[in-house]
């Protein structure tokens, strides 16, 4: 699986008022050093832990469908979903209705694929 960010975050989480006050430095001239180690710092947080720390768009790549039928979305937490698509062996582009998704998504880490699968369908037979 490829995760490639799409837009950032729009802040940090720390900012550099409060990391100036933090460190005592009352001048401007590491203004940038310490943006750019403020912004450092969250990254290599998020990389390691594979967590988001700030609200970001992600496109997510799968070269198949993982065999426990199960997506996990790293970097998380899942937010929100705004398109799905999978390409048939001819390459062609089939969407998937994310509201599926999106009633799906707080199943037990336990399920197994199986029953998502059951569940998937059953949802498919009521919105016919």
């Amino acid at each position: 699986m490829s995760s490639f960010l799409l837009t950032g975050p729009a802040i940090e989480p720390l900012s550099l008022s409060e990391a100036k006050a933090f460190l005592r430095v009352e001048h401007s001239e590491d203004d940038q050093v310490i943006s750019a180690l403020i912004a450092g710092a969250r990254t290599h947080i998020e990389t390691q832990s594979q967590v988001a720390l700030i609200t970001q768009a992600w496109r997510i790549v799968l070269d198949c469908w993982p065999q426990r039928g199960r997506i996990v979305v790293r970097p998380g937490p899942f937010k929100s979903l705004h398109a799905a698509r999978f390409y048939d062996l001819n390459s062609n582009a089939h969407a998937i209705d994310t509201q599926v998704w999106r009633e799906f998504r707080h199943w037990p880490q336990r399920q197994s694929a199986a029953a998502n699968s059951q569940a998937a369908r059953q949802h498919q037979r009521r919105h016919r």
